[in-house]
């Protein structure tokens, strides 16, 4: 029978007991650090993959609003050139409307910029009426001249309507309506907006014109 002697201290042994308890711990370690920094890379990786995959949707998106502008703009200008092209075909038939335009444009010149008209209308006169309802204004067989715009003040208004009277081509020639313009209005000018109506006299009308207002 043979016996076995532990000649090792217990210290020494202890001191080896815990070196192979480090290194098993270093190893695990070890280990965790690598699969940390794994995971780190794979995370760092797939937000760069993000990031990118977003700013690629955020210039998408970024065209779509220039897109989407522009198309306004677009449709914008496409109803101003239809209200335009709408403007000059309704006076294109009046008659005598390059006077009335230079007549127009000298009154408003006089204003030295107190005054901008915007928009010219003619109306045409008619004898249906509703009945029981009296015209406001004396009737027109020459027709009616409109003319809206905006006027710094009402001395703007009253030293044009007093020029283009003394055309001596309107019949009359009033104020329809003056008030201030609204802050949210876009406008050349600020302060007031006008209506005024000049009548026309029939006999500067060429004799086809006045006969067929009559016959309407």
């Amino acid at each position: 029978m043979k016996t076995h002697v532990n000649l090792l201290s217990p210290q020494f042994a202890n001191k080896q007991q815990a070196l192979r308890t480090i290194k098993i711990w270093g190893v695990i370690s070890a280990c965790g650090l690598i699969s940390l920094v794994l995971w780190s890379a794979w995370q760092y990786q797939t937000l760069q993959h993000r990031t990118a995959q977003l700013e690629i949707l955020s210039k998408r998106q970024q065209r779509a609003k220039e897109t989407t502008a522009e198309f306004t703009r677009l449709v914008n200008e496409r109803d101003k050139l239809l209200e335009r092209e709408r403007s000059v075909l309704e006076v294109a038939d009046v008659p005598l409307i390059l006077p009335l335009l230079g007549i127009v444009s000298n009154a408003a010149k006089r204003t030295n910029g107190a005054l901008h008209v915007d928009t010219l209308h003619f109306e045409r006169s008619s004898a249906s009426n509703r009945r029981g309802s009296p015209p406001p204004k004396p009737a027109a067989k020459g027709g009616v001249l409109k003319l809206s715009g905006t006027a710094k003040d009402n001395l703007a208004i009253a030293q044009f309507a007093a020029t283009i009277r003394d055309a001596a081509i309107f019949q009359s020639v009033y104020l329809d309506e003056a008030g201030s313009v609204n802050r949210s209005q876009k406008s050349r000018s600020k302060g007031l907006k006008f209506t005024i109506s000049c009548s026309l006299l029939p006999d500067l009308l060429p004799p086809a014109a006045v006969s067929n207002q009559e016959e309407a």
